[in-house]
């Protein structure tokens, strides 16, 4: 999670979590929401996703969720 100082430069905040589970959960409601927010303002979204093994989980999370895929563009 990340936020901007009042002098305009990036905060970061760090988010543990307890096991590869939890932070799976996490990552693919953190991308749920941003996409969310941007289809709200523009009607539509743009994501990029990473390949490899490491996002596995997160895409598995994601892939189960009640979420409306028209209008997001997946690249």
């Amino acid at each position: 999670r990340s936020g901007t100082r009042s002098d305009g430069m990036a905060e970061l905040i760090w988010v543990l979590h307890r096991d590869r589970s939890e932070l799976a959960a996490a990552a693919a409601a953190a991308v749920r929401q941003r996409l969310e927010s941007a289809f709200a303002v523009r009607r539509r979204a743009l994501i990029a996703l990473p390949g490899g093994r490491t996002p596995i989980d997160a895409f598995e999370h994601l892939a189960r969720a009640k979420q409306d895929w028209t209008g997001i563009t997946i690249i």
